[in-house]
């Protein structure tokens, strides 16, 4: 997920409120149990380079998860 917060700030003065609000109202409504939330920011002030960064970094997690979840 993405933020316009710094990822430390949202944490530490928002107590992650947009991937609780996702989280709860959301996914779960809908059934999805997430094992992970990865949160990449701030996306107002990012670089192209660093958002293609955040999007390769997000297709690794998401393809090693998905190798252990098929070894499992």
């Amino acid at each position: 997920m993405t933020s316009d917060a710094p990822v430390v700030y949202d944490s530490v003065a928002y107590h992650r409120a947009a991937k609780n609000r996702v989280e709860r109202t959301v996914l779960n409504y809908a059934g999805v149990k997430p094992r992970r939330t990865f949160q990449f920011g701030p996306v107002k002030t990012a670089t192209p380079r660093k958002i293609d960064g955040w999007l390769k970094q997000a297709g690794k997690r998401g393809t090693g998860m998905a190798k252990r979840l098929a070894r499992a």
